[in-house]
């Protein structure tokens, strides 16, 4: 276990590197104003998430890093600490019982993302939720877990807090996933 978990460190610290890398260029673009797409030109954001995974933007405050060793459901894991990780800014069906409709593949996706992965945890205003779950922001690799869930229609963005810094973002991500019948917007109905 622990060789696997090393090996997982290297991995997640060289898509940090990476990911450093790709964010500086894109700032220093935005600075110099170079490119109108990099600037916010929403219909290249969405093909992009067609068919990209959600990477920006990185985690911009003091996070940590934490092995994922189980995905409860769509939006929540279990870290190897123990400590379960609610996900801030969107929601996804409940197992139940019974299941409501896409609780399965929400948790089947999240768990493709996340399950047996080094993540950063970002947090949120707030700390804990009513049932003493974490509330973060998070981040494998180079993917923004939650922007990530919601443009593939897997999860709706939801506010619980009004100073949740990803809000437009999850938004947006939101009515793009429904106006293209991603995910769950088409299997379920949303």
């Amino acid at each position: 276990m622990r060789g696997r978990i090393n090996q997982v460190e290297r991995t997640v610290k060289k898509k940090r590197k990476e990911t450093l890398a790709g964010i500086a260029f894109l700032l220093a673009c935005l600075a110099l104003s170079c490119s109108d797409d990099l600037a916010g030109n929403q219909d290249s954001f969405a093909e992009t998430t067609k068919t990209a995974p959600a990477v920006f933007p990185a985690p911009s405050g003091t996070t940590h890093e934490a092995l994922v060793v189980k995905v409860i459901d769509g939006d929540t894991v279990e870290l190897a600490s123990g400590e379960r990780v609610r996900y801030i800014g969107m929601d996804t069906p409940e197992m139940g019982p019974p299941p409501k409709c896409g609780a399965e593949a929400a948790r089947a996706r999240n768990r493709q993302l996340v399950e047996g992965k080094l993540v950063e945890l970002l947090p949120g205003p707030e700390d804990r939720d009513v049932y003493g779950r974490l509330l973060r922001y998070v981040f494998a690799a180079q993917t923004f877990v939650n922007a990530e869930l919601v443009s593939e229609g897997y999860a709706l963005a939801k506010t619980y807090h009004p100073d949740e810094q990803y809000h437009e973002l999850f938004s947006r991500l939101g009515r793009e996933a429904e106006g293209a019948g991603r995910g769950l917007w088409r299997t379920c109905g949303w």
